[in-house]
């Protein structure tokens, strides 16, 4: 009960103002949420795999990273029994999927007509749309035939991008 009241806290001075971009390593931050939400929702019976490169930083600050990857995370530890949990890195996106038997379609339609009070279960995906929303930051969820998977634009990538074989 506390961390919902945290996260509503947060969400209400968010929207006042905008985190400042941050570069936070993203693979720790993934790894201490996966831990800490598998032990509050003893999710022993889960397959993890997290495929997450140590160089991806965010964009945005921890607060609000941990805030949208650990609701992420706990949705799929609370809805999905027994299952798999994916993380991975596609892009600039964070990739999260799940086995489970997916979010209905009138909710996912309520997230991407953004609504300002999305028709959902429980907060988790309601605070990850607006944390999104106020930071401009993209956010897709799509049904698989295997579960559910989530993209969100957290990602910073510094340089050139790399160049593939075909185009030296």
């Amino acid at each position: 009960m506390q961390q919902s009241i945290d996260l509503l806290l947060m969400l209400a001075r968010e929207e006042r103002a905008r985190s400042p971009s941050a570069h936070v390593p993203l693979l720790p931050l993934v790894e201490k949420i996966v831990l800490a939400e598998s032990a509050r929702h003893d999710a022993g019976d889960f397959e993890v795999t997290v495929a997450v490169p140590a160089d991806c930083t965010s964009r945005v600050d921890a607060r609000v990273a941990a805030a949208i990857i650990g609701n992420l995370i706990a949705n799929v530890f609370q809805h999905t029994r027994p299952g798999r949990l994916g993380i991975a890195v596609e892009g600039t996106d964070l990739l999260i999927s799940d086995s489970g038997e997916g979010i209905p379609a009138e909710m996912l339609q309520s997230i991407s007509e953004d609504c300002a009070a999305p028709k959902l279960r429980g907060l988790g995906l309601s605070i990850v749309s607006r944390l999104c929303r106020v930071h401009r930051i993209p956010l897709r969820i799509e049904p698989t035939p295997a579960g559910t998977r989530v993209a969100v634009g957290l990602l910073l990538r510094e340089g050139p991008p790399s160049r593939s074989p075909a185009s030296r």
